[in-house]
């Protein structure tokens, strides 16, 4: 999924500061032409986030210490808030793809520590809080990895392109109104269900708290249950 814009200016500058030249950081991203890094910069085409992820990780390690205030972090590199198709929006769906990639992809967006919640009546098992937990063998399973594991544990998730219909920026919250197909996994059918997730970001916009509120939380639980 290439779906973020590079910060054009803020790439050059790093660049710059780093004594970089196109053709050499082209090459260490893996790029054939050099031309592409420049399209990404331009703003000609999408970037990948494992793109992005590797750019920051090379400025990180050439950028002088006394040539930038802080860590360059892949969220520094991008201008997702400003694209529909941005980066929140790949945080979750990133994390709904299931998968160790994924769900890795998904938490360089998030503080170790971030909390995930699925809010709704009784005891049905997705609706409850999930923190990070350390399992067996010192192996730590994320909260995003559990709530998913959780998710699709209950049903199939059938992909739709008109599931994300709104985002928003409010303060330290991004709001994401969607649209979820889920599938019945004995009578095989499959209805939509509104939902909102909110994400609680700090000054870097990593997040630091995820609450998803179905409009229609008895309804899920229904179709759960029967089919219906």
């Amino acid at each position: 999924m290439n779906d973020v814009f590079l910060k054009g200016d803020v790439v050059d500058d790093y660049i710059q500061a780093a004594g970089l030249k196109y053709s050499e950081l082209s090459a260490r991203l893996g790029f054939s032409d050099a031309r592409y890094l420049r399209y990404l910069r331009a703003r000609k085409n999408y970037a990948s986030w494992s793109t992005v992820v590797l750019l920051a990780d090379i400025l990180n390690e050439s950028v002088p210490l006394h040539s930038r205030t802080s860590e360059i972090t892949p969220l520094s590199l991008i201008d997702g808030l400003s694209d529909p198709r941005g980066i929140y929006r790949r945080f979750i769906v990133a994390a709904r793809l299931r998968g160790q990639a994924a769900i890795k992809d998904a938490e360089h967006l998030q503080k170790p520590a971030t909390i995930w919640e699925c809010k709704g009546p009784g005891v049905f098992p997705l609706f409850q809080e999930f923190r990070p937990v350390v399992t067996g063998g010192g192996q730590s399973l994320s909260a995003p990895a559990q709530f998913f594991e959780v998710y699709f544990g209950l049903f199939d998730y059938v992909p739709s392109t008109d599931e994300f219909h709104m985002l928003q920026h409010e303060h330290n919250q991004v709001i994401l109104r969607t649209r979820p197909w889920l599938k019945h996994r004995v009578t095989g059918r499959s209805r939509p269900f509104e939902c909102q997730t909110t994400l609680t970001i700090d000054a870097q916009d990593i997040v630091e708290h995820v609450v998803v509120e179905f409009d229609q939380p008895e309804s899920l639980v229904t179709f759960h249950d029967s089919g219906r």
